[in-house]
């Protein structure tokens, strides 16, 4: 049940996560109210977007909840190694995963920024004439509208988008902030938690202290760690009925509105004052969704599928390449047989068609560019930090 050093139905889970944020970000391109719930966006005679964006429904195309996902994972995999280690007080597994997030971070960050760049320059998007038609001028229509310098790719890449949720360049890159400084949160938590008696009261001092931001999930996602290190993954700590119920109410949380007022909606008794976004619901849903799926054999080996599994390993590439591929590929293909079909018909054969180059795009860029950047950031651990640790 292993990839490499990875659980194989993390991956599948990280993957299934990816794609629902490409499948979110084309619902905003082209369906915005599916999103918005404006029913001046709808494009069905019906209005089935509005109806949709209020239900559950929304489950399969909430990239917010998606984005959760990632972070509890993160939390949960960056830590579990240094966890199910404790006893040999091997403190090196974290100062290995520290030194080598920037670099690993940074290497497919900037190559995704410099496409953005030449595309560009090469007056290849076409996302503002087509948000014309698909009435997301709120969403698809203010991307790319800005001068660019290299110098400024350069400043973005290896600065500001991890200092801050900047996303100019590419619209997914605002979780970069949070996934970095996340990181050393659970690795400095670790270090300096580990195995304290008392370490519960601490978590819950880390959760209040957090509850109001995306780090949040993060804190989840390492105690999590913490909890399932002292068991071997192949026991149960939650039954089925249990498992059934968290599922329910992790997928319903989870697909809590992200824009739309929920008043008079099946999540109107979920508006509470003390909850200032549909952020803290998706974190909590994510955290549920991640307990049972720990626990279920039965999700686990659906999630180590095939499938899924391609899906986990190319999932960071897909995530920093899709929007660029809506902006530019999706949106001329749909320009240029936007008349020749109906609506729908077209947004079918855009979007399918861009799924195949989103595939084969991500895939390749996963060989050469992400895979690459993670070797460069063991390399670089191990030339310079490890050699001075050894010369000592």
């Amino acid at each position: 049940m292993r990839l490499d050093n990875r659980i194989e139905y993390l991956e599948g889970l990280r993957g299934l996560a990816a794609l629902v944020v490409v499948i979110c970000h084309f619902v905003g391109a082209f369906y915005p109210a599916l999103i918005s719930g404006n029913a001046q966006e709808i494009h069905t005679q019906r209005g089935w977007e509005l109806f949709i964006a209020k239900s559950p429904l929304n489950i399969f195309y909430n990239g917010n909840f998606a984005v959760c996902i990632f972070f509890v994972l993160s939390g949960f995999v960056l830590t579990r190694h240094y966890f199910s280690n404790y006893s040999n007080q091997n403190n090196g597994i974290i100062t290995s995963s520290a030194v080598r997030r920037y670099p690993r971070l940074l290497i497919p960050i900037f190559f995704s920024v410099l496409l953005v760049y030449v595309c560009m320059k090469l007056s290849l998007f076409g996302n503002v004439e087509t948000s014309e038609f698909t009435y997301s001028t709120w969403w698809l229509g203010t991307f790319w509208k800005f001068d660019s310098t290299f110098i400024d790719v350069i400043k973005f890449s290896f600065y500001d988008v991890f200092i801050s949720s900047n996303s100019k360049y590419n619209t997914v890159l605002w979780t970069m902030y949070y996934e970095f400084i996340g990181s050393f949160l659970v690795f400095a938590a670790a270090l300096i938690i580990g195995k304290m008696k008392n370490r519960s009261i601490i978590y819950c001092i880390l959760i209040l202290l957090f509850i109001k931001t995306y780090f949040l999930a993060f804190i989840f996602g390492l105690i999590l760690s913490d909890i399932f290190s002292s068991v071997d993954l192949n026991k149960k700590l939650v039954g089925k009925k249990t498992q059934v119920l968290l599922l329910m109410v992790g997928i319903f949380l989870g697909s809590y509105p992200t824009l739309i007022n929920v008043n008079g909606t099946l999540y109107s008794f979920l508006a509470l004052n003390f909850v200032l976004s549909s952020m803290f619901y998706h974190i909590i849903g994510a955290f549920f969704v991640l307990i049972v799926l720990l626990n279920s054999k039965r999700l686990q080996k659906i999630l180590s599928l095939k499938p899924f599994l391609f899906l986990g390993k190319i999932s960071f590439s897909m995530y920093l390449m899709h929007t660029i591929i809506i902006g530019t590929f999706s949106c001329f293909v749909f320009i240029k047989i936007m008349h020749l079909f109906t609506y729908s018909v077209s947004v079918s054969i855009s979007f399918i068609s861009s799924m195949i180059v989103i595939f084969i795009v991500s895939y390749f860029y996963n060989i050469y560019v992400d895979q690459n950047g993670v070797r460069f950031s063991m390399y670089l651990y191990n030339r310079i930090f490890k050699k001075k640790i050894n010369n000592k």
